[in-house]
């Protein structure tokens, strides 16, 4: 194999592993306070929508809430919240306010980057 072809191969490889999961957990690991927060707005709902445009993905899927919780999960004091059973991240989470789709990383004001703060009717 070339020397191009290997070094072409590691940068990819450097990449996929350092800057993929970076962008795909933004706000799945949460504080206490905020995920005690977030699991009594999800009891409320009954609907919430899952949307991850870093993932490619382009239309929202719809979920029943049957069951919400928030567990401590063991690292650094940090918490998930999950929905049916799943941990969820917020910063892929929309929760319906007054008629519109909000993204609820961002209702509960955690710093997420690229994602909307609205889901638009393309997204539905």
């Amino acid at each position: 194999m070339s020397i191009k072809f290997n070094l072409l191969m590691a940068s990819f490889i450097v990449y996929v592993s350092l800057c993929s999961p970076l962008s795909a957990d933004q706000a799945a690991y949460i504080v206490k306070s905020q995920a005690i927060k977030v699991e009594g707005i999800l009891k409320s709902k009954k609907n919430v929508r899952f949307l991850c445009e870093l993932c490619g993905e382009t239309k929202s899927q719809l979920v029943r809430i049957k069951s919400v919780s928030a567990a401590d999960v063991n690292y650094q004091n940090m918490w998930e919240v999950s929905v049916n059973g799943e941990g969820i991240d917020l910063a892929y989470t929309y929760i319906n306010v007054n008629g519109r789709w909000v993204n609820l990383a961002r209702y509960v004001h955690e710093k997420v980057d690229s994602v909307s703060e609205f889901l638009s009717e393309k997204h539905l």
